[in-house]
């Protein structure tokens, strides 16, 4: 990982100075936003300003939580990013607002440092991005086997985050304009938190997600990232074995499809055959075998999705995929989806 102080490429530093002198403006920095506020057990601790990541319009904020222990994350601490539309500190309008998930090996950088390009695909759509921290296997849950250190991640998100950010930022702070995205293990978490959460989400998507908890291969997957992770094996959803899987099933957003009705939906994955990587071909059939799974449960209950197995050697929006369990299809996914989610919450 690049130490977030220093500019991730010098390509990009260079090609936002470009940018930057032909607008005629500075770059933006951490003093252009106003103070931000401790709050709903959030401690702020330090800003760092777009040119300080060399992104555009994204700003992060290290923080504190006692839900979240900064440990158990690949930085160190817990931390967030914010991208802004163009115009929010010349304006005072009030925005939408999409949060992105990063998976398994992940951090909050995932989506907005390179190869991540959230910030390019969400240019001109006049929504706040909001890129969390779910710890290094965290699985967006609470914790069964809290041994580790606290990740009762839900908890922070749901409880802590989102009203923290509506708080410190310009946003429309409800349902009608607020979506959830995730990729691999956070396209889990953005399902486990539409379904469990209806209230706090208008749109939800999942892009190559791990979204079915009774399935084995999913189920070997979660228990393989912890054990990778030296984190407990039974940490965040206890036994795995019948009967004792209780809590794989409560969490379960195939077992609780029905609590996504009233929420958009958007469901992509790839088929593994284009990549000549075979771990990533092999966790991307098993995604694709769950969210299909997931798909057919939504189909049965009448609930309208949108469901797209794109397999591979396909590209979109300037982003080519090779089927893969990789950035490069996760950005092609955003690309195609970003319409469908600002259609929900703008």
């Amino acid at each position: 990982m690049t130490d977030r102080r220093t500019p991730r490429r010098t390509a990009l530093v260079a090609a936002g100075a470009v940018a930057l002198i032909a607008i005629g403006s500075a770059p933006a920095r951490a003093a252009d936003l106003p103070p931000l506020k401790n709050g709903h057990n959030i401690t702020v601790g330090e800003v760092f300003g777009p040119e300080k990541l060399g992104l555009s319009r994204t700003y992060e904020i290290t923080m504190t939580d006692p839900n979240a222990d900064g440990r158990v994350t690949f930085l160190g601490q817990l931390a967030v990013r914010v991208t802004l539309p163009e115009d929010y500190l010349t304006s005072s309008k009030t925005y939408p607002t999409l949060y992105l998930l990063h998976g398994h090996g992940g951090t909050e950088q995932q989506w907005t440092g390179a190869p991540g390009d959230a910030e390019k695909i969400a240019a001109g759509k006049g929504v706040i991005l909001v890129s969390i921290e779910g710890g290094k296997a965290g699985w967006f849950t609470n914790w069964v086997d809290q041994s580790a250190g606290a990740q009762n991640w839900e908890k922070y998100h749901v409880d802590d985050l989102i009203p923290w950010i509506d708080e410190n930022f310009r946003t429309k702070p409800d349902k009608a304009h607020r979506a959830i995205a995730g990729l691999s293990m956070g396209g889990y978490g953005a399902l486990h938190y539409a379904f469990k959460h209806p209230n706090l989400f208008n749109h939800v998507s999942s892009y190559s997600g791990g979204v079915d908890l009774e399935d084995q291969a999913i189920r070997t997957a979660v228990t393989g990232s912890l054990v990778q992770e030296g984190l407990p094996a039974l940490g965040a959803f206890g036994n795995p074995i019948w009967p004792f899987d209780t809590v794989w099933k409560s969490e379960n957003p195939v077992r609780h499809a029905d609590q996504l009705r009233g929420v958009g939906i958007s469901l992509y994955a790839g088929d593994g055959l284009g990549t000549t990587d075979p771990v990533s071909a092999v966790i991307e059939r098993g995604a694709g075998n769950a969210t299909n799974t997931l798909a057919g449960r939504l189909t049965a209950l009448g609930i309208p999705h949108y469901w797209e197995m794109y397999g591979h050697n396909v590209s979109y929006g300037g982003y080519t995929c090779d089927g893969g369990h990789n950035q490069g299809c996760w950005n092609m996914a955003l690309a195609k989806d970003i319409g469908k989610i600002m259609a929900d919450i703008s």
